[in-house]
């Protein structure tokens, strides 16, 4: 599969395959690639916007409940549990965002048709939608050259992408774009002093789980030993 850049329905999107080295098990270098899909919004949501589906340690801190009261919620369990919201307006994002959108999110997150395996992950900010899969073995890129559902991802993204377009205001008037604007700043602080805490429990969190690891290892070892 080639790199393009595209207007699909009205949308410039963009594909590209983008490369990375990981250490596989014994400690050498394995290069591998990522897909990578983006369609770019007609509009400005104007609400400073990040959505990104959370990992497997943010999943659990979710469902122990010591993340919850740093996101914002949408009221749909499913979604909520697998996404974090982070925006400067909550009104305005919930007008945009509404149940119908949330619903076409929670049907791709669950029956999106992907590449090659579903081992995506999507990310929205205010002016775009991105679709990250990956990584591969870039050996079975070469040997296997899986042409995948490129124009079938592209079209479910776009539904979502029109249907949010549709809720965005038409007119903001300058008073109200100057106030985002100004908050701006004072989200991005507030973002970033949560991000640190999130950080730091994620640290803990996998700090605990390697001490534990390593004890009921170490408490095989020994009860085998004995």
């Amino acid at each position: 599969m080639k790199d393009f850049e595209d207007f699909i329905e009205g949308h410039r999107t963009k594909f590209e395959v983008s490369y990375d080295a990981t250490l596989s098990g014994n400690n050498s270098s394995v290069r591998v690639c990522y897909y990578k899909l983006s369609i770019t919004l007609s509009k400005n949501l104007y609400v400073n916007l990040r959505i990104k589906q959370r990992d497997r340690i943010e999943y659990i801190l979710w469902n122990i409940g010591i993340t919850r009261r740093w996101d914002v919620l949408t009221g749909n369990p499913y979604f909520d549990s697998k996404y974090y919201v982070q925006c400067s307006n909550k009104a305005l994002f919930t007008s945009i965002f509404d149940n119908y959108v949330i619903e076409l999110l929670e049907k791709f997150d669950r029956d999106y048709p992907p590449i090659r395996d579903k081992n995506g992950i999507l990310i929205i900010t205010d002016s775009c939608l991105h679709y990250i899969e990956g990584p591969y073995n870039e050996y079975y890129r070469l040997f296997d050259p899986h042409r995948g559902r490129v124009k079938e991802l592209f079209e479910e993204l776009i539904k979502i992408t029109v249907q949010i377009e549709k809720n965005v205001p038409e007119n903001l008037s300058e008073s109200e774009k100057q106030e985002i604007i100004l908050l701006k700043e004072q989200i991005e602080k507030h973002n970033k002093r949560k991000k640190q805490k999130r950080e730091l429990l994620l640290r803990v969190y996998r700090g605990i789980m390697y001490v534990v690891c390593t004890l009921l290892i170490l408490f095989s070892v020994l009860s085998h030993s004995a």
